[in-house]
């Protein structure tokens, strides 16, 4: 794009705080910063852009913001609502099962040594360690101590 070109439209593909990454319509992507204090973007906006000056080497400015047709927001720590992401015609959610821990794993895990026993339940998914020690009992019968001992010996 040529220094003195006009500002042309585009899309929101990545924002970092005030630094964004634009696509245009050709399928052209550049970062670019917004122009102004109160100017906010996140994915999926529509603006409009003011190419970069080959000559000074900047970067594009977003300009203005088009108003959002959809936003897909959530609520801060301060109860405030926060948008994450606009312009959205589709949202797709996967849910999936948590995977049960697998005892062999653990057994692995206790026989090696080297990881304490609150490490080896925080790498199985467990928050609490006496959750892992009671899965654990229940699986072999044995406690975690007792398996490692074993193991050692």
């Amino acid at each position: 794009m040529s220094a003195d070109a006009a500002e042309v439209a585009a899309r929101v593909i990545e924002s970092f705080g005030r630094r964004v990454t634009v696509a245009t319509a050709d399928g052209a992507t550049f970062p670019a910063e917004l122009f102004g204090k109160r100017l906010t973007c996140v994915c999926g906006d529509e603006v409009t852009i003011r190419p970069p000056s080959r000559s000074s080497g900047d970067v594009a400015k977003v300009v203005t913001v088009a108003p959002r047709r959809s936003t897909f927001a959530r609520t801060d720590s301060r109860g405030r609502t926060e948008p994450l992401a606009a312009n959205l015609s589709l949202l797709a959610v996967i849910v999936a099962p948590e995977p049960v821990p697998d005892p062999y794993i653990a057994d692995r895990y206790l026989a090696e040594g080297v990881s304490s026993i609150s490490q080896i339940a925080w790498l199985l998914g467990y928050q609490e360690v006496s959750a892992f020690s009671k899965a654990y009992k229940r699986w072999t019968g044995k406690a975690p101590r007792e398996a490692r001992t074993a193991a050692v010996t």
